[in-house]
């Protein structure tokens, strides 16, 4: 259970997190392997690798557990902006001299 705050405090919305959605699940399961029979029949295997790689991460991710699957949230969110943070701020600093 989550709460989150709108301007006032007196106005706590509450947003559910244990629920999933089928159809999210189902849609992006029909993409990927549609992507991997279209790599399949115009032999392309730049098609094929990603979205099987994908369909399994979205395998393990459906069965982590409430606090497994919170924990990789929370750590996909920050630690992922402090990466693109830092990855940012090298390329302003770093120039071509520096990578010979």
């Amino acid at each position: 259970m989550a709460l989150r705050f709108f301007g006032d405090s007196r106005h706590l919305v509450h947003t559910s997190v244990d629920e999933r959605a089928w159809w999210v699940t189902a849609f992006r399961d029909r993409s990927t392997r549609a992507s991997r029979l279209l790599g399949w029949k115009t032999e392309r295997p730049h098609l094929i690798v990603p979205s099987a790689a994908v369909l399994v991460v979205q395998f393990i991710c459906t069965r982590l557990q409430y606090s497994q699957a919170m924990a990789l949230i929370i750590f996909g969110g920050d630690g992922g902006s402090l990466v693109l943070g830092s990855l940012l701020m090298i390329t302003f600093y770093v120039t071509m001299r520096d990578l010979d």
